[in-house]
C-alpha cells in the first residue's frame, strides 16, 4: 500500500471536488463563475457559459476519477491537464494586462497573480509525480494497522488540499499589501 499516492490522490480529489462545488452549489455561483471567464477576455461571450459548465463538469470528473483505485491514473492525467490549462489561461491573462479575479473556488477570490500559476503548476507536477509512480496498491492484508495508516494518509490528504482550496484568503493573511 502506497500512503504517498493515496495522500496525492485525496489531496486533489478534494482541490478539485471543492473547485467543482465551489461553481455548482448554486446557479448563481455558475453565473458569478461564467461571468469571470468573460472577464478574462480569452473566449468568445457565446462560449463563456458553456466552457463554464464544461470546467465544473471536467472537475468533478476528475474528482470522480482519482476516487476510483482502477480509474486512478486517468483522474491523475485529467488533473495535471487541467492544471495545466489553468496555468497557461493565467499566464495570458498576466501577460495581457488584464484585470481578472481568481474565482477557482467561488466567489471571493483574489485578483489574478503570478502564485496562482505556480500553485497550479506545482499541483500539476504532483499529479505528473503520481502518475509516474504508478497505480495505488490498495493490495493489502487488512489489518487495522494498514486500515489506520490508510486513513491516516487520506487525512494528511485532505489537509494538504486545504491551504490550496484557501489559498487567496492564505495570500491576504501573509502580505503587507492588501487588496481591497
Amino acid at each position: 500500500m502506497n500512503l504517498v499516492l493515496i495522500t496525492l490522490h485525496a489531496a486533489l480529489a478534494v482541490v478539485f471536488a471543492t473547485a467543482a462545488y465551489s461553481k455548482l452549489r448554486r446557479p448563481s455561483a455558475l453565473r458569478a463563475f461564467t461571468a469571470s471567464l468573460r472577464e478574462l477576455g480569452l473566449v468568445p461571450r457565446a462560449l463563456a457559459a458553456p466552457l463554464g459548465l464544461l470546467v465544473a463538469a471536467a472537475e468533478v470528473a476528475a474528482t470522480g476519477l482519482l476516487l476510483w483505485p482502477p480509474t486512478a491514473g486517468a483522474g491523475l492525467v485529467l488533473s495535471g491537464l487541467l492544471l495545466v490549462a489553468f496555468s497557461a489561461v493565467i499566464g495570458l491573462v498576466l501577460r495581457r494586462g488584464t484585470t481578472a479575479y481568481c474565482r477557482c473556488f467561488g466567489a471571493s477570490g483574489g485578483l489574478l497573480r503570478a502564485d496562482h500559476a505556480v500553485r497550479n503548476l506545482t499541483l500539476a507536477l504532483a499529479a505528473a509525480l503520481g502518475l509516474a509512480a504508478g497505480p495505488v496498491d490498495l493490495t493489502a492484508s487488512g489489518s487495522v494497522a494498514e486500515l489506520a495508516a490508510a486513513a491516516f494518509a487520506v487525512a494528511v490528504g485532505v489537509s494538504l488540499a486545504l491551504p490550496v482550496v484557501r489559498w487567496d484568503d492564505l495570500r491576504f493573511l501573509f502580505t503587507t499589501t492588501k487588496e481591497v
